[in-house]
């Protein structure tokens, strides 16, 4: 795979990525729609059978995915604040695995701060709604989002490893045996990619993140509504100590467009950012 796309540039890459993703499945059709979310449009694609040129076709309509090139130097994939201050210098490792669990907040937060700099392409995630993530921060033309990709949810995640910076799973409903495990980290340490499994018990994973929601704040004696969310956040790598933060989202108002973050740790607050569009 990685032969076979290098010399090509960003946007052919992408159309060769779609015409292999469509021969992966055998499905009776093939739906391209783009969603409205925030004043912007994330790109989605449903994996089927159909003509590679309806598949190449969704280049022009999607646009070229703005993400920075690839270093081949550069083992690390950084976000942007706060969770360049979670993850810390060692970021998400490039060319493995790592998971991500708990609350929702915490997949659209990674998608947002990933976005910024660099390519994602989704996986899955049905009924999930991205405006959130953009609300967060999130650059829609860096994402490109599977809602339905079939039985083996891996199979298309290798594929887009080839030509995404990073690529987010639901593997809820998809449980590898360490063997296939094993091939699929194989695949990925030779493309400029990396995957996220999302609610997924993958063997020695090089990074897993875990977040919960611990308060609310904004509900009154019955009404108003919610203004803040502060979830804890738990990351783990091998041979390393958990190091834990709460994540605070919130507006400061009521009448505030995008949502302030807050950071915190034991020696008390790191951040605050807000995504300005």
């Amino acid at each position: 795979m990685r032969n076979a796309v290098e010399g090509m540039s960003q946007a052919e890459t992408i159309a060769f990525l779609r015409q292999r993703m469509t021969v992966m499945e055998s499905a009776s059709r093939h739906r391209f729609t783009v969603a409205e979310g925030a004043g912007s449009s994330v790109g989605t694609l449903a994996m089927g059978h159909s003509s590679v040129s309806a598949v190449a076709d969704t280049s022009s309509s999607l646009g070229v995915v703005t993400g920075r090139s690839y270093d081949p130097a550069d083992n690390t994939l950084r976000l942007a604040a706060p969770w360049s201050e979670m993850l810390g210098p060692q970021g998400i490792p490039r060319g493995a695995v790592s998971c991500l669990s708990g609350s929702r907040q915490g997949l659209l937060g990674v998608v947002a701060a990933a976005s910024v700099n660099h390519s994602v392409a989704l996986v899955g995630f049905p009924a999930v709604g991205w405006s959130a993530a953009v609300e967060m921060g999130a650059c829609s033309s860096n994402l490109i989002w599977v809602p339905h990709p079939g039985s083996d949810v891996a199979g298309p995640c290798m594929i887009l490893a080839a030509g995404f910076d990073l690529v987010v799973a639901d593997f809820a409903d998809f449980s590898p045996t360490p063997r296939r495990c094993r091939t699929y980290e194989s695949s990925l340490r030779h493309s400029v990619g990396t995957l996220i499994a999302v609610d997924c018990v993958w063997p020695q994973t090089a990074l897993a993140i875990h977040t919960s929601q611990v308060s609310a704040a904004g509900l009154q004696h019955g009404y108003g509504r919610i203004a803040t969310v502060t979830l804890d956040v738990a990351v783990s790598r091998r041979y390393q100590q958990t190091r834990r933060y709460q994540w605070s989202i919130g507006r400061n108002h009521y009448g505030a467009h995008q949502p302030v973050q807050r950071l915190h740790s034991a020696g008390g607050e790191l951040t605050e950012c807000q995504h300005v569009s």
